[in-house]
């Protein structure tokens, strides 16, 4: 450690520390976080012989390395860190943040951090300079295998293997008032693959509350201003295991292009959330939707809608004929959906054009409710080829279920009307 232009007399007699440079070289932070506890002792009041003033020009640390853990024995890693810091400056004691400081560069190479027993958070490199966030090579990686993971965890839980090229997040600024703020001129992320899979065979009586994305924006316990948000050539795949005995259900988006208008849940915002995506079904088929709601909206409106194109039946069953024990032949020349709903229920409408398409049941496996309905209302013949168009009235959303289980139940409900 390094102390340049240090004035003992300043410090004995004025409680000052000014116009001083800190190096520190090669340190090692090595420990294990306890549990944070409250501690009732009291404790010495040092505010008559702490400093006053203190202004540092320059705080520099180089190769820095961390190896911490928490009580659960969960690591935190930094292979090597170097962090600078111009004009650091002590504030008044009424100020949320004790210190100001000018600029601020920081960089480490290989973190990692173990996030639960089922997954851990790896990064190659991380940069802030001009308060632009970069972020290179970040993976949010399985530690356990797909066919056992929900043993290991105590509420339904899905299992992430994300992997992103990179991360940057422009202007980002964290302030404190009433609560921490976070603000950012965009955030944006480039060729990320996004696999999730969800075991529902465990929980299946889950009675945990899952919120619309409104709801959870404006409940954070921390205001968020995002101008934009960016997602950009990147691909998603979405396993669902609802039986033991069947193979997951999939679904998989590719050339994946998200953009968000400004994201804002402070109390004051009236203005709409808009989420456009762009991207190809099963790899093949185009997909256009449009989602949207009001952040401080209570009942949670919303409106959804969008276009698919070219769908081959192959790729409609990947997830369908798992979870429902039918399968289907044919094609679906353009699908049109235009849903609105909140947290209880929805109602729009549906378009579907068919070509030579065809749903049949598999009878040797059971049955469940909706097949039986089905096997009894059913045509003789189930060909369908045109346009037809139905009303998708009521639809009732499970609050345990995610926005998008309640979507999909939108499409179906919008497909079993289209077939019947």
């Amino acid at each position: 450690m390094k102390i340049e232009d240090i004035s003992y007399y300043h410090i004995l007699f004025n409680k000052q520390l000014s116009k001083t440079n800190l190096k520190v070289i090669e340190p090692q932070i090595l420990g294990k976080i306890a549990d944070l506890k409250i501690d009732n002792t009291k404790v010495k009041d040092s505010s008559k012989t702490a400093l006053k003033n203190i202004t540092i020009n320059q705080i520099e640390v180089i190769n820095g390395f961390v190896h911490l853990s928490n009580a659960n024995n969960k690591d935190f890693k930094v292979k090597s860190f170097d962090l600078k810091i111009d004009k650091l400056t002590n504030r008044n004691e009424n100020h949320k943040f004790p210190f100001s400081y000018g600029n601020i560069f920081f960089k480490a190479d290989s973190v990692d951090q173990q996030g639960s027993i089922i997954q851990q958070l790896k990064i190659n490199n991380v940069s802030l300079k001009n308060n632009t966030l970069t972020i290179s090579k970040l993976a949010l990686q399985p530690l356990k295998p797909k066919n056992n993971y929900i043993n290991y965890v105590k509420e339904e839980k899905d299992l992430y293997d994300i992997n992103l090229d990179s991360l940057k997040i422009v202007n980002i600024d964290i302030t404190k008032k009433e609560k921490y703020a976070i603000a950012a001129d965009s955030i944006n992320i480039y060729h990320g693959d996004f696999n999730i899979y969800a075991d529902k065979t465990r929980f299946l009586n889950s009675k945990k509350i899952k919120d619309l994305y409104s709801k959870a924006l404006r409940e954070l316990n921390f205001l968020i201003c995002i101008n934009q948000l960016n997602i950009k050539d990147s691909k998603l795949t979405y396993e669902e295991l609802l039986k033991k005995e069947n193979k997951p259900g999939l679904l998989v988006f590719e050339k994946l292009n998200v953009i968000t208008n400004k994201i804002d849940n402070s109390t004051d915002n009236t203005n709409k959330q808009v989420i456009i995506i762009d991207t190809e079904f099963m790899g093949s088929s185009p997909l256009h939707v449009k989602y949207e709601f009001r952040i401080q909206d209570v009942s949670d409106n919303f409106r959804i809608r969008g276009t698919l194109k070219n769908v081959t039946s192959k790729n409609m069953s990947s997830y369908i004929s798992p979870a429902l024990n039918v399968s289907m032949d044919g094609f679906i020349n353009r699908m049109d959906f235009d849903f609105e709903g909140n947290n209880w229920s929805s109602n729009g409408k549906f378009d579907v054009m068919f070509k030579d398409f065809k749903v049949k049941i598999n009878k040797k496996k059971k049955k469940n409710k909706f097949l039986s309905w089905l096997a009894n209302v059913i045509i003789k013949d189930t060909s369908k080829n045109g346009l037809i168009t139905v009303d998708v009235k009521e639809v009732k959303r499970n609050q345990t279920k995610s926005f998008w289980n309640f979507f999909w139940k939108n499409i179906e409900e919008g497909l079993i009307k289209s077939v019947l």
